[in-house]
């Protein structure tokens, strides 16, 4: 990170910080040593920024979400009450603590409740660093649900685990092993945000006794929207209102929530603060949705992700890539294609499929897909069609600037690499194309 680093600034070392090229002007150590604890305990007046988190930047630059201590003291008391956390509970931090899940989940609750916390390593230790730390209480997003399903598909046919599992005998035992052997035997509440759960994953970890909570929020409310109480679950949507919280659609779908912790406004960015918050409170998500007879919300797809077919149509991709994504040897998927005939989907294959093009070839996952592509084309409007899918040949990495630190993809980034072979990859007859 040093080239980021501007010339002249104070760098401290925590005790713990590696060894660096960069100049370091003094040390934490020394500074407590220097220094008295303050002896009363400042408070500042609720309104006064007390942060700045940025977004993920997947519709373009990230903008500074400015955050007041009020907002800050709402969501540490009322966002730990939703799943009755307490002392007790241990969670796992694997997410930089800049992103707003992980700042609220983990690191603000944490100073209210006084729990435990552990720190993964790195994605490459991280189901190590599940078992030891044995979460209650587990916060992931979307593709570490996906890693945990791989790992142990990596071991046991799934055809295979479903079969054991309809067996009243067999079921308990292979249930506890593999919740034991992933680190989760202690889970009490799971929960998954930041991006869409495929409905598919969420019906695996059911069967073996876990209930994802999908729960739905941003930056700019400071991750305190819509939460998914346990019982009341719906597949494909992320939940109710938290207390609070109101949530309304806009005559064109949009999302409007008018929460307690809706940002102070964006940092140097007057207009798109206007933009965002409306005069009654309401924040304009950017999401389109719907709302059941129970107040649950479902996305059904980000405004800015729409886009229109050469023949005029409107595709929404959020729904379609969840049909796609139930195959196990998909790891992301994209849906794109303003101004071809008929979408297209780009891929990403997971390291279960990977492993079996080595062993099998591609014929095996060919007939794979073309079943997928049959049935997810059986479920959609004519329009909305996918005529290829498309097998990437680069990972889609965040080293690369292709998925966020949330592990969501850029679309922006995706078309700026790709667009320009979709008519070549179109035109072709073959419906699954693996990149040259």
């Amino acid at each position: 990170m040093a080239e980021g680093v501007p010339e002249g600034t104070q760098l401290i070392s925590f005790p713990l910080s590696p060894d660096s090229a960069m100049e370091v002007s003094e040390t934490w150590t020394n500074i407590l040593l220097r220094n008295s604890p303050l002896k009363d305990s400042p408070v500042y007046p609720a309104e006064t920024m007390a942060t700045i988190i940025y977004t993920s930047g997947t519709t373009g630059m990230p903008k500074g979400v400015m955050h007041s201590f009020q907002n800050m003291s709402v969501v540490g008391t009322l966002a730990g009450e939703l799943y009755n956390i307490n002392s007790e509970d241990r969670k796992l931090s694997y997410l930089p603590l800049a992103h707003v899940a992980e700042r609220v989940a983990i690191e603000i609750n944490q100073l209210f409740f006084g729990y435990t916390v552990y720190f993964s390593d790195s994605l490459e230790t991280f189901a190590d660093d599940l078992r030891r730390a044995r979460p209650t209480v587990f916060f992931a997003v979307p593709r570490i649900w996906t890693k945990l399903q791989q790992r142990v598909l990596e071991n046991i046919d799934n055809d295979q685990l479903q079969t054991m599992l309809d067996s009243p005998e067999q079921a308990p035992v292979i249930r506890k092993k593999l919740l034991s052997a992933m680190g989760l035997d202690a889970l009490r509440i799971s929960v998954s945000g930041a991006a869409p759960l495929s409905t598919s994953l969420i019906d695996w970890y059911k069967r073996l006794g876990i209930e994802i909570l999908e729960g739905y929020a941003m930056s700019e409310n400071l991750a305190y929207c819509h939460t998914t109480k346990s019982g009341m679950a719906k597949t494909g949507y992320v939940g109710t209102p938290s207390a609070y919280v109101e949530c309304r659609l806009s005559d064109e779908g949009e999302i409007l929530a008018k929460s307690p912790a809706n940002m102070v406004g964006y940092y140097k960015e007057p207009e798109l603060t206007a933009q965002a918050i409306d005069k009654d409170g309401f924040l304009h998500t950017g999401d389109r949705g719907e709302i059941d007879e129970q107040g649950r919300l479902r996305i059904t797809g980000r405004t800015k992700e729409l886009f229109k077919t050469s023949k005029g149509k409107y595709v929404a991709p959020a729904p379609i890539e969840d049909i796609l994504a139930r195959n196990l040897n998909l790891e992301l998927v994209c849906v794109t294609g303003a101004n071809l005939t008929q979408p297209i989907a780009l891929v990403n294959l997971s390291e279960h499929a990977l492993s079996s093009l080595q062993s099998d070839g591609e014929e095996t996952l060919r007939e794979s897909l073309q079943d997928t592509l049959k049935t997810a084309n059986s479920f959609l409007d004519k329009h909305e069609n996918v005529s290829h899918i498309i097998i990437t040949k680069t990972p889609w990495t965040i080293d690369n600037g292709l998925i966020t630190p949330t592990l969501k993809v850029k679309r922006a980034e995706l078309e700026s690499l790709y667009s320009d072979q979709y008519p070549r990859w179109q035109a072709t007859q073959d419906t699954i194309i693996f990149q040259d």
